[in-house]
């Protein structure tokens, strides 16, 4: 499922909106922002509706170069 620019509300009602999506071994990354507060932004996995942390390894290792190479396809 495409995310990138869906409303997302979070368990403590916070509205975020999907900046960017990355999907890799079947799973699901996003990049979303706070609608009240767009410095309040976070990488999360998105699996069966629930937001869940990334692991930190994984996320510097794998996650993160992967949205540094969509964000600089848009340049």
């Amino acid at each position: 499922m495409d995310y990138t620019n869906k409303k997302i509300t979070l368990d403590d009602g916070s509205e975020q909106i999907v900046i960017e999506q990355v999907d890799f071994n079947r799973h699901t990354y996003l990049y979303i922002a706070n609608l009240a507060n767009e410095d309040d932004t976070r990488f999360v996995e998105i699996k069966d509706d629930m937001i869940l942390n990334i692991n930190p390894i994984l996320f510097s290792a794998v996650i993160f170069p992967r949205f540094i190479k969509k964000f600089q396809e848009y340049d």
